[in-house]
Order: C-alpha cells, then structure tokens, then sequence
C-alpha cells in the first residue's frame, strides 16, 4: 500500500494553509504529492507523511531563521541599534558606500520594472486580443441560436399542420360509402349469350 494516503483537505489542517497555498506550494516544488486519479473521474492530490513533516520541519527552521535575524537587528530592549552617526563615519566607510550606491539593481534603475511592464501590456494585448475574438464567436454563436430556434418553430408549425391534414383526410375516408359486392351486381348476358340462348 502507498504511503500517500493523505487529502489535500487533510493536508490543510495539518499544514494549517489553505488550498491555495498548498497549490502553491506544490508549483513551487515545495510539496510533491502524487496525482491520483478519483473514481468521479476528477484529478486529487495524495500526500506523504513524510513529505508533510518535512515541509513543516523546513517551514520551522525558515521562521526561527528569520526572528534570529531580526533579533541581531535589535538591542537588548528589543528597540533597532541606531545606525552610525555622520560625524563617526570614516573615509573608508563612505567610499564603500558610495561604491555601494553605484552598483544599482535592475530594480533600483527601473530597467527590469520597464520589461516587466513591456510584458504586462503584452499579456493584457493578448488577453484583448483573445476576448475580443470570443466576443466575435459568443455574437456568431447567439446568431446561429436565433436562426435555428426559428428554424425549430417553422418545423413544430408544418408538424401541426400535418396532423391537422391528416385528421381531416381520415375522416373523408370514413365518409366514403364502402364499394359494392360482386353479389349486388345483376348478370348481365353478354352479346353471344343472347344470340345462342
């Protein structure tokens, strides 16, 4: 039996996050369950215990990480160490600064904020693009829908004439005298009957 025998619901409440963040997570490669698929035919996830506790070990060295750091930052009353004043400073530390200040970042110059935003409007002119073209289809679909109600209303119409027609030539037919029997007919003699009597 496979050891992946935990629901994503399940893995919610262990992991104390939502479905989103654990789909998340699982993008990110932090999570690796196995896809199973349901018996209703729909995809789930199945988790490890092992891979969920070591998510949460991770998690916790991550949050311990990262209140070591802020507590190097504050003094022992809890309040930031004040930065070095100005008139302490050296030569030194202001070339290294300034060195510092120099090598910007792509974030810093802007530069990877102006890719970002060239990419954006062409997603958002794809996205545009797309929904203009589904309008187009959505309109031709409704068009066709139109015509083909119609068509079904014509079609319902001739059917009710239809029985109507029908109703009536039934009915003429069982007005019709029913035809005479052999029986009902006189003999007739024929020319030669009568001349060799």
């Amino acid at each position: 039996m496979s050891d992946f025998n935990i629901t994503l619901f399940e893995a919610c409440e262990l992991l104390n996050r939502s479905k989103k963040s654990i789909s998340r997570y699982i993008r990110r490669g932090l999570l690796h369950p196995q896809e199973i698929k349901s018996k209703q035919g729909t995809l789930e996830y199945r988790f490890s215990k092992a891979d969920i506790e070591a998510f949460k070990t991770r998690e916790a060295l991550n949050t311990e990480k990262t209140r070591q750091d802020r507590t190097e930052e504050t003094d022992q009353t809890g309040h930031k160490e004040p930065i070095k004043k100005p008139e302490f400073l050296k030569n030194q530390d202001l070339k290294g600064q300034t060195e510092k200040t120099r090598q910007d970042t792509p974030e810093q110059t802007g530069h990877g904020r102006q890719d970002r935003t060239g990419q954006d409007s062409e997603v958002i002119m794809l996205l545009r693009e797309t929904t203009g073209l589904l309008k187009e289809q959505l309109a031709k679909k409704d068009e066709q829908i139109k015509d083909l109600g119609g068509k079904i209303d014509e079609l319902i119409q001739r059917d009710r004439e239809t029985n109507i027609l029908i109703g009536q030539l039934q009915s003429k037919v069982l007005m019709l005298e029913k035809p005479k029997t052999i029986a009902d007919k006189p003999k007739k003699k024929g020319f030669w009957q009568k001349l060799f009597k």
